[in-house]
């Protein structure tokens, strides 16, 4: 891709200036030949971008660039300074204005003169003093006085908020066309000029289509692979109020009670029960650890999973709502699954007993369950009658050869979870002690029976594979089921004949674990 500049001139109309770079924007986008989906990317992009400037007290020249670098391209946006305003004497309030180009017009508005003035409220939302590495990296001078606003560092002061209209600041700035789009946005305010940078995935976007990923999850190809904090917490506004909507049905109760716990500030933990009408209270029982890298609470399908493993395997489910990251760190996520899985135990009203229990977690789920599985073998709490692992996470090396090889898959991929490491601050000043990397347990004998159920196409399928290879030389009773065609939490799919028969699968294993 070629690199674009074009003049910014606001003495002509502005409607005629918007006009001129929309077509420039486009003329770029086919000249270089881009899908049509990142064609209207960009464009979006810029006419967010031009939107936000007309809209500004003060209008400077400037200059807008597209500037192609190895992750797709940047925005790049560059004004003369702005002296800001008569609001300069007075204490700015960057909270009343909502959404990302709401707070950047105020940004750009009061200009450095007005950030110094205003240092400490900029910091609420994110603006300091830059870096010689935050210029670096953008290729400016690294010696320039600049303050820096970022897309990011906004996203991680809204994150460390614990005031009740937290989720209505994320829901404010989800509106935003840039914020949706973009990796990245970075807004640089010097003394003599201001520049802008939003960083697009362009061209980013294909080689799934080179996998033999079955037709019957093509609706989730579409979906994009949630990784930047903004996705992460717009996912835990979007999904965590789930558990106060589920409701009992037709044959089937579903009750929700806490369990306390001294690893979670909250003092207590959500548990949803499923038990169908035709089984009893003491029915076996499966303790179910949702996945979603510590970081995304239970998703729709870990609700209809708990229903269908309930309904089929007549047995009880305990779907937990286990804390989440970056707020509470792992080891907090297995140590809170101790503390549930022992309170069922010494908690006469559920009436769970080790020889009808099985613990079962997909994805970091999975982690949480063989963690739990291999503290009660080494003692901590009553060892479970079976665990299921499903497409779990296993090893915390990531050096297999499918995290090295799926690199865009749908749903997770390897770049997602790198992300997720940068996100996800675990402690591990115990070492392995908790069990956070199951995969290097010294020793893997006295485990209970174990099913392990992998994706195709998937970074965490090896992990997955070897797991189940070293638990059969140690002498445990595996059954190693590897889906084909499938992508990481293929249960998302509805109306899957792949699904359906892995869920047939999980439940011979439970009739099994329980009858034989």
């Amino acid at each position: 891709m070629q690199d674009f500049m074009m003049g910014l001139d606001w003495s002509v109309p502005v409607a005629d200036l918007k006009r001129s770079v929309m077509e420039a924007v486009q003329d770029y986008s086919d000249n270089n030949v881009l899908s049509a989906k990142d064609g209207r990317h960009l464009c979006l992009a810029a006419e967010e971008t031009m939107e936000m400037l007309s809209l500004l007290k003060d209008r400077r020249p400037g200059k807008l660039c597209i500037v192609p670098d190895e992750n797709g391209v940047v925005l790049r946006l560059t004004t003369d300074s702005y002296p800001g305003g008569d609001h300069l004497s007075e204490q700015v309030d960057f909270e009343k204005e909502q959404g990302v180009t709401g707070k950047l017009r105020l940004i750009y508005e009061c200009g450095f003169e007005g950030l110094e003035k205003n240092a400490s409220s900029a910091e609420e939302i994110g603006v300091r003093k830059a870096e010689p590495s935050d210029l670096k990296a953008m290729g400016l001078d690294s010696s320039s006085e600049a303050y820096v606003w970022s897309l990011q560092s906004y996203n991680i002061t809204v994150f460390d908020h614990t005031i009740e209209d937290d989720a209505k600041e994320w829901l404010e700035i989800s509106h935003s066309i840039l914020a949706n789009l973009s990796d990245d946005i970075r807004l640089f305010v010097f003394p003599d000029k201001t520049e802008l940078n939003v960083r697009l995935s362009i061209g980013q976007e294909g080689g799934t289509g080179e996998y033999a990923i079955s037709h019957e999850f093509d609706a989730l190809r579409k979906l994009p692979v949630f990784k930047t904090p903004f996705q992460v917490k717009m996912i835990q506004l979007i999904y965590g109020g789930l558990v106060r909507k589920q409701k009992s049905k037709p044959g089937l109760e579903i009750k929700k009670f806490t369990v306390p716990t001294g690893h979670s500030k909250k003092g207590q933990i959500t548990v949803l029960e499923y038990r169908p009408e035709s089984v009893s209270a003491d029915s076996p029982a499966v303790i179910f650890y949702h996945g979603g890298a510590d970081l995304f609470p239970a998703l729709p399908y870990h609700y209809k999973l708990s229903e269908k493993i309930a309904t089929k395997a007549g047995c009880r489910v305990f779907l937990t709502m286990q804390d989440l990251a970056p707020k509470y760190n792992p080891p907090i996520q297995i140590l809170e699954g101790i503390d549930i899985y022992r309170y069922l135990f010494e908690n006469e009203e559920h009436k769970v007993s080790p020889d009808k229990v099985a613990v079962m977690g997909d994805s970091s789920g999975g982690t949480l369950a063989a963690a739990v599985a291999l503290l009660a073998r080494d003692g901590m709490v009553p060892l479970p009658k079976g665990q299921l692992l499903l497409y779990p996470s296993l090893d915390m090396r990531y050096n297999t050869p499918s995290m090295k090889k799926y690199t865009d898959v749908p749903i997770i991929n390897t770049e997602a979870i790198n992300s997720y490491r940068n996100i996800v601050h675990s402690d591990w000043s115990f070492g392995n002690k908790y069990y956070m990397s199951p995969a290097e347990a010294k020793t893997f004998e006295g485990l209970c029976d174990t099913y392990v159920e992998t994706t195709e196409f998937d970074p965490l399928h090896d992990e997955g594979v070897e797991y189940a290879k070293k638990l059969k030389a140690a002498g445990v009773n595996v059954i190693l089921n590897e889906t084909k065609g499938t992508v990481h939490s293929f249960d998302m799919a509805d109306n899957s004949s792949i699904v359906e028969a892995a869920v047939e699968s999980r439940v011979e294993f439970l009739n099994k674990l329980f009858h034989d």
